[in-house]
């Protein structure tokens, strides 16, 4: 038996950096994606109290994930106080049910305007002003036998 040590891939001539957090990469999705913003905020500050504990990387996905995820819990307490909530809903109901102008009715189409102040009407269609021009029809039988007997 040796008395020296074998060589082993043991030794590395760098650090190798702290993890990053997972909970500040999901802090940081949710708050981007506005989906459940509350847990976005709980995840961002979990993350950071996780980071000062541990030593992990993440601090900054742990503060944008909370700052957007507490931007978007803002936005919903407006939405929902204001009542664009049940606005957007009673919206949604109506067309559902058709009761929306969805489609232009038999005989109507939609004028586009080019002003964005107002929404698109549905007027009543133009009579035709004849029938449509058709390229003359090619010299020769047309109509599908072209004489050849088997």
């Amino acid at each position: 038996m040796p008395a020296y040590r074998p060589w082993t891939q043991g030794y590395r001539p760098y650090n190798q950096p702290a993890p990053v957090n997972g909970l500040a990469i999901s802090s940081l999705v949710l708050g981007a994606l506005c989906f459940l913003p509350g847990a976005g905020l709980v995840l961002g500050l979990v993350a950071l109290r996780q980071i000062r504990r541990r030593g992990e990387r993440g601090t900054g996905p742990a503060v944008g994930g909370a700052v957007l995820s507490g931007v978007g819990l803002a936005l919903w307490a407006l939405t929902l106080g204001i009542g664009a909530a049940s606005d957007m809903w009673q919206g949604f109901k109506e067309g559902a049910r058709g009761g929306a102008a969805g489609s232009p009715a038999v005989g109507e189409h939609y004028e586009a305007g080019f002003d964005l102040i107002g929404p698109s009407r549905a007027v009543p269609a133009r009579k035709s002003l004849g029938p449509a021009a058709t390229p003359p029809a090619a010299s020769g039988d047309e109509g599908g036998d072209t004489g050849m007997r088997v």
